[in-house]
């Protein structure tokens, strides 16, 4: 991926993020592609969105919007689950992990 696609893609998210009152860093190493889709359709099914981006592209994000702290946090596969009503995003992860 070149440097100029990773900067288009980090400023969408930071677009995208500053309109959002909740985000949830979530290890998706042991899942498998379909349950990636499931969280993903469950999510867009109340209005909140999940993306799996490079964690280096993800950091740069949190850096622009001020949220410096957040990037200790990626390592290894992470899904960036988001969107504006934390307790339900909360539930659909709980949900899910059950």
């Amino acid at each position: 991926m070149t440097k100029l696609l990773r900067k288009r893609i980090a400023d969408e998210f930071v677009e995208e993020f500053r309109n959002i009152n909740a985000l949830l860093l979530v290890d998706y190493s042991r899942m498998t592609a379909g349950q990636a889709v499931e969280i993903r359709t469950q999510l867009r099914e109340v209005g909140m969105s999940a993306a799996v981006i490079k964690n280096t592209t993800a950091a740069h994000v949190f850096d622009k919007l001020g949220w410096t702290e957040l990037s200790k946090h990626l390592s290894g596969m992470t899904l960036l689950a988001y969107g504006n009503d934390p307790a339900i995003l909360a539930k659909k992860m709980v949900a899910y992990k059950k």
